[in-house]
């Protein structure tokens, strides 16, 4: 049964935008809710994330930071999501690296460690091993609020379920022609942003994912 998770517009003003995620948490439809802002300083990152996370937490919903390990530790927030490219920075290779995430980090039992896999199972199975708490595969479907660096094929979603426990969450131009898609694979996730902040009515743009019965 696929939940909702939801990713911030890579730019946002505060004030309007605590209010519409406010009444997007208010649906009890969104399980999670990452804040991927990259193109901030520090100080005013943290400020913008503390808020967040307080709504977040206010209406049962996980809030899990994009990218900052450091800033989520220290704020205590439910989580962190890192890419290849981070791990890179930090000479952490999964493929080749025997070093346990949770270990090296230093993380908290209970602190989600979430992984982007791109297109590639080994990718995954990997980071699965080495302590990460959930993987994510996309870009499923063409997409413009990043450059995607792979297109999966659904059928990946199903292969790693077949070998893992592990939650899956699928990211990259989902919406409500082709949600089903993920959801007939397997995939324990949705990841959404255009189709939710770029549409007239997000509300009603959530719901649209969430009226088949599969859906909870």
């Amino acid at each position: 049964m696929s939940k909702i998770y939801l990713i911030s517009p890579p730019k946002i003003e505060i004030v309007s935008f605590k209010k519409e995620l406010t009444n997007l948490l208010k649906t009890g439809l969104v399980r999670v809710f990452q804040l991927r802002l990259k193109d901030y300083h520090f100080l005013e990152l943290k400020k913008i994330a503390l808020e967040i996370n307080t709504i977040c937490q206010e209406h049962n919903c996980l809030f899990i930071l994009n990218d900052n390990l450091q800033l989520a530790l220290e704020s205590g927030f439910d989580g962190v999501h890192i890419g290849q490219q981070d791990l890179f920075e930090l000479d952490l290779n999964l493929a080749t690296t025997k070093i346990n995430l949770r270990k090296f980090f230093k993380l908290p039992k209970d602190f989600i460690l979430g992984v982007s896999c791109y297109d590639s199972l080994s990718l995954a199975l990997d980071a699965e091993r080495f302590g990460a708490s959930y993987v994510s595969f996309g870009a499923f479907f063409p997409t413009q609020t990043k450059r995607a660096i792979a297109f999966p094929k659904l059928s990946i979603i199903k292969e790693f379920n077949l070998q893992s426990s592990l939650p899956v969450v699928a990211i990259g131009g989902i919406n409500n022609d082709n949600y089903h898609h993920l959801v007939n694979n397997g995939a324990d996730f949705l990841a959404v942003v255009s189709y939710i902040w770029q549409n007239q009515n997000p509300i009603c743009a959530l719901n649209n994912l969430c009226i088949n019965p599969i859906i909870k």
